[in-house]
């Protein structure tokens, strides 16, 4: 990209007017780190998201466990209700960190979304369509190429797959949307704001953002932690491109909710296990998935030139030299 797509910011931001000890939203600056604070506060930001992430979980897990017995942290099992407990205690922790990021920061709460414009639904299910497709053609690639390390079984449906997976249509779109609130809303702009230039910023909360998105996901399988930092980055990169939040919500869902439903189908009728040790998962074979995700980022930033483009049917600025001579 160009040294003017990321405008380097020459105005004050308003803490920096009058002395007050405040921010907000830099109209220069693109989203993710058009939102300044203290770094003091922005501190705090980085502290809470896993923390009241953390605290969410185990509140709500409370309940799944005194039902279902305590879980191995290593193999967690997605049966119906810890897909309902991952998503409620996600939305939950979104939920307190945009009041209080958005507190803190002194901005409105809709800047944590989108930058510029309103939140725009219509670009929310352009990209849902756009992502789904591709996160399945990723899928069926990885299946196909090592089918020993992604689990595939027999195709077996009951009650417990339907139940799986009516959970999974419910619950997993507030998980993935509440992690992108978190780690990419908040975490992000929080973190660049202990730079000044635009490209320190984004590069810092880009690294900040993967770090801690990986630490939360408890995984010490190299080639998973490789490609949950590959995802991270190109959401990143998604919000710089389009202004918002919506297209990497799109592909977080649309990732979560297919890979989701795939498990469940896999599974015998039964609650799929994560393996989260070295040697699990489908190992090299995740960088057909990591390709899955850069062509996501070609997808949005293809989008996103077409919608700024004129219309062939618009007249030129000013009109044409036969409309300027009547």
């Amino acid at each position: 990209m160009s040294s003017g797509a990321f405008p380097q910011d020459r105005s004050q931001s308003l803490q920096e007017q009058g002395g007050k000890k405040a921010s907000a939203p830099i109209s220069a600056r693109p989203f993710g780190v058009h939102i300044r604070m203290q770094r003091w506060k922005s501190l705090i930001v980085l502290i809470a998201v896993p923390v009241i992430l953390l605290v969410a979980q185990i509140v709500i897990f409370q309940f799944v466990t005194l039902i279902e017995g305590p879980a191995d942290p290593l193999k967690p099992a997605l049966t119906p209700l810890t897909i309902l407990a991952v998503g409620l205690s996600t939305g939950l922790a979104a939920l307190i960190i945009t009041a209080l990021t958005a507190r803190l920061a002194n901005v409105p709460w809709q800047s944590l979304f989108r930058h510029n414009r309103p939140f725009d639904w219509r670009r929310l299910r352009v990209y849902l369509l756009g992502a789904a497709v591709l996160v399945a053609i990723g899928g069926t690639v990885t299946r196909l190429v090592a089918p020993e390390s992604t689990g595939t079984g027999a195709i077996e449906i009951g009650t417990t797959t339907l139940l799986i997976i009516l959970l999974t249509l419910v619950a997993i779109p507030l998980q993935s949307a509440g992690e992108e609130v978190l780690f990419r809303g908040a975490v992000v702009p929080a973190a660049g704001s202990w730079f000044r230039g635009v490209r320190s910023a984004i590069a810092f909360g880009m690294i900040v953002s993967g770090v801690l998105f990986a630490l939360v996901h408890v995984s010490v399988q190299p080639w998973f932690v490789s490609y949950l930092l590959v995802f991270s980055a190109c959401t990143v990169v998604m919000g710089l491109i389009s202004g918002g939040l919506e297209a990497a919500i799109a592909f977080h869902v649309a990732n979560n909710v297919l890979a989701g439903i795939a498990n469940a189908v896999y599974s015998g009728n039964g609650a799929d296990v994560l393996e989260r040790g070295v040697d699990s998962g489908p190992g090299p074979a995740m960088i057909i998935l990591m390709l899955m995700n850069v062509a996501v980022v070609i997808m949005v930033w293809l989008i996103e030139r077409a919608k700024r483009s004129p219309k062939r049917s618009d007249p030129p600025a000013g009109g044409s030299d036969h409309q300027a001579a009547q």
